[in-house]
């Protein structure tokens, strides 16, 4: 079994509803290199848009899929409703700002609703950091920024699904709450998708992700 076959064998447990394997999936995706996804090297596949998507595997269940995305460029702040992510960079280095929004869950949205949140972190993330997660009540709400050239792996269960009311929605950030200048407290407010940010869909090229 090759280092993808072992996340993907190991994603479709957990997302299969066998808890006690996450611990082997996070160690999985901790050992991923640039090579197993079919990268080399510093240099990236080129791309005309901010931000290239290569889709290694989507089942019922899970999906695992690879982003690379240019220095200074961004994955607009979005969400990944009632689902549980993985993220793992492989390359380079991205700051994660990541928020909480109680209000979110089981709602149906609407263009430019208000939605209360707070900001719950901002992480500067490169290869040498453990895999990161989200969960249906935390985090779930994050932007992704390029501070080098980057890529990173997402496995994410289950998968976005319109027909299943998990679409993903894009938000904008709003001014303080509070006044306090410190304070986490955040409005956000439901967008279209921002029309700079687009992504070119890349061929995979990595190890078999299948037996």
């Amino acid at each position: 079994m090759n280092a993808v076959q072992r996340v993907t064998s190991l994603a479709g447990r957990v997302f299969g509803g066998e808890i006690a394997a996450f611990d082997g999936l996070r160690d999985a995706m901790n050992s991923l290199t640039l090579e197993d996804v079919g990268l080399h090297g510093s240099a990236a596949p080129p791309f005309r848009g901010p931000c290239g998507f290569i889709q290694v595997m989507q089942s019922d269940t899970f999906t695992m899929c690879v982003f690379l995305i240019r220095r200074g460029e961004r994955i607009p702040l979005h969400n990944h409703p009632a689902m549980t992510g993985l993220m793992k960079v492989l390359h380079g280095h991205i700051q994660l700002r990541s928020f909480n929004s109680p209000a979110l869950e089981g709602a149906t949205l609407r263009r430019h609703q208000l939605i209360d949140a707070r900001l719950v972190s901002v992480d500067p993330i490169q290869p040498k950091d453990d895999v990161q997660m989200l969960q249906p009540r935390l985090k779930n709400v994050h932007e992704v920024l390029a501070v080098d050239h980057s890529v990173f792996v997402d496995v994410l269960g289950p998968p976005y699904s319109t027909e299943e009311g998990r679409d993903c929605t894009y938000f904008e950030e709003q001014k303080h709450v509070d006044s306090e200048e410190d304070s986490p407290k955040r409005i956000l407010k439901v967008v279209d998708a921002p029309a700079e940010f687009w992504t070119e869909n890349l061929r995979y090229q990595g190890l078999p992700p299948e037996p």
